[in-house]
C-alpha cells in the first residue's frame, strides 16, 4: 500500500538519487534534455524538503519509492498557454518534478489521488521528448491543452486532469452497486445538536452558563466512550450512563448527569441538523445506487431523526448496530447488512459497496475490514495526507458526485 507524507531534511540523500536515476532514466529514453544532469540541483532539493518546502514521498514498508512537488495556487509558468487552451479557469494543484526508483508501480496514480483529495483540478507539464511520462498522465487520465513555458522559457506539453470528468482513478473500473453512509456527522450535525444541548441544558437545569469550550470537553471524554464501545470494552447502556458524570466532572459541575443524559435522548430524538450538502449528495446518488444507512447507535432514535430531517425517503435499508446485533466496525456488521439485502433481493459484493462516513476508527476500518471501498469525510479539514488503506478523501458532501 503506496503512502504519501511531507519530505523533510532526514530524505535528503534518498531523493538526490531518485532525481539521480530519473535523470538516467530518461537519457537512456530518448530524452536527454529535460533534465540533462544538473536539474534539479541539489540546493533546490534541499530548500524543498525544508519545512516550508513543497516536497512530498511516496513510501511504502519497504522505503521511499518516489518524489514529487505539489503546489497549490495558479502557477507563473501556466498563465500563458499557446496552441490550446486550460480546460477550465477553475482552482487547480500542480504536480511537478515527479521521480520514481521503478521498483513498484503507482507512483504517478498514488500523486494525482493525493492531489484530486485537495481540489477537483490538477495540472501537469512535460518535455516533448518525454514519451514515456506522456504516455503515464494520458493514461491517469489527464488531456493535453496546450504548450507552456517554463522559467528558461523552454516549452512543455501542458495537461490538465478535471475530477468530476473522471469518474475517480480507483473506481472507474468497478461498479458500484450499494452506498453505505454513516449517520452522525456525515448525513446529520451531532455537534451542532450537542452545542445546542448543552447550551439550552444548562440553561433549564440551572448550571453554568455554557461556554464554547465546554463541548470541547464532552467531545474528549465521548469519543473516549464511543472508542472503547466499538472495541466491544463496553456496552451503549454504559454510556449512557457514565458520559455526563465524567463531563460534569471534568467542568466542576455538581451533579451525577444522570437527569441530563435522559433530557439529552429525549432532545436528541427529535432532533436532525443536516451536514451541508448532505440532502444534495442523496438527491444526486438515489436511484443511481442502492442506498444504506450504517450507524451506530438506538434503532428507533436513528431512524426517527432520518424521517425528522426528511432524508428517510432516500434510503433503501436502513441499517443501525442496535439491530443488526453488531456495530462497526466489526466485519460482521457489515456481512449481516449484505445477508439482510440479500433477502430482500439485492445481491451485492463487497467489492461492489462503498462506505461515506467521518470516523476512521469506525467508518473506514469497518469498510476496510469487509472488504469495501471506503470514503473519508474530513468535514471541511484539510488533511496533509491519505489515510492508511482510505481510497477516497473528500472535504464537504458535494464533492460525492466527483467520485460515485
Amino acid at each position: 500500500m503506496l503512502r504519501i507524507r511531507k519530505a523533510d531534511k532526514n530524505d535528503v540523500e534518498t531523493v538526490w538519487n531518485l532525481y539521480l536515476g530519473a535523470q538516467d532514466f530518461m537519457a537512456r529514453t530518448g530524452n536527454p534534455n529535460q533534465w540533462s544532469n544538473t536539474y534539479p540541483p541539489r540546493d533546490m532539493i534541499e530548500e524543498d524538503l525544508t519545512d516550508s518546502g513543497t516536497s512530498y514521498v511516496v513510501y511504502d514498508e519497504q522505503g521511499i519509492h518516489g518524489v514529487f512537488v505539489f503546489l497549490f495556487g495558479e502557477d507563473p509558468c501556466y498563465k500563458v498557454i499557446e496552441n490550446g487552451e486550460w480546460k477550465n479557469n477553475e482552482p487547480y494543484v500542480t504536480i511537478h518534478r515527479i521521480a520514481s526508483d521503478f521498483k513498484v508501480k503507482g507512483i504517478l496514480k498514488a500523486a494525482v489521488e493525493f492531489a484530486l483529495a485537495f481540489e477537483n483540478n490538477v495540472r501537469i507539464d512535460t518535455h516533448q521528448d518525454n514519451f514515456v511520462m506522456q504516455k503515464a498522465v494520458t493514461k491517469c487520465g489527464f488531456e493535453k491543452c496546450g504548450t507552456i513555458y517554463v522559467r528558461d522559457h523552454s516549452p512543455r506539453i501542458a495537461y490538465q486532469l478535471t475530477k468530476r470528468t473522471n469518474d475517480s482513478l480507483s473506481l472507474q473500473n468497478d461498479k458500484i452497486k450499494v452506498v453505505f453512509i454513516d449517520i452522525d456527522n456525515t448525513l446529520l450535525s451531532f455537534e451542532e445538536y450537542v452545542k445546542w444541548a448543552m447550551k439550552h441544558g444548562f440553561e433549564r437545569f440551572g448550571f453554568v452558563t455554557y461556554e464554547p469550550y465546554m463541548f470541547d470537553v464532552f467531545q474528549r471524554i465521548n469519543t473516549g466512550f464511543w472508542l472503547r464501545h466499538e472495541r466491544g470494552e463496553i456496552t451503549f447502556d454504559h454510556i449512557q450512563n457514565e458520559r455526563w458524570g465524567k463531563v460534569f466532572e471534568a467542568l466542576g459541575i455538581d451533579d451525577d448527569g444522570h437527569a441530563f443524559e435522559e433530557y439529552f435522548r429525549t432532545q436528541i430524538f427529535d432532533n436532525a441538523i443536516l451536514e451541508p450538502h448532505a440532502e444534495e449528495m442523496l438527491e444526486y446518488l438515489h436511484g443511481k445506487y442502492v442506498l444504506a444507512t450504517a450507524s451506530n447507535g438506538p434503532y428507533e432514535q436513528q431512524k426517527h431523526r432520518l424521517a425528522v430531517g426528511g432524508i428517510d425517503k432516500y434510503f433503501d435499508f436502513v441499517f443501525i448496530s442496535e439491530d443488526i446485533g453488531v456495530q462497526k466496525p466489526e466485519k460482521e456488521f457489515f456481512s449481516r447488512c449484505f445477508d439482510k439485502m440479500k433477502s430482500a433481493g439485492v445481491y451485492c459484493k463487497p467489492e461492489e459497496a462503498i462506505i461515506i462516513g467521518d470516523s476512521l476508527t469506525s467508518d473506514m476500518t469497518g469498510g476496510i475490514n469487509a472488504g469495501m471501498h471506503t470514503c473519508y469525510f474530513t468535514r471541511g479539514q484539510q488533511i496533509d495526507n491519505k489515510p492508511s488503506g482510505v481510497e477516497h478523501v473528500v472535504r464537504t458532501l458535494d464533492e460525492i458526485k466527483n467520485i460515485l
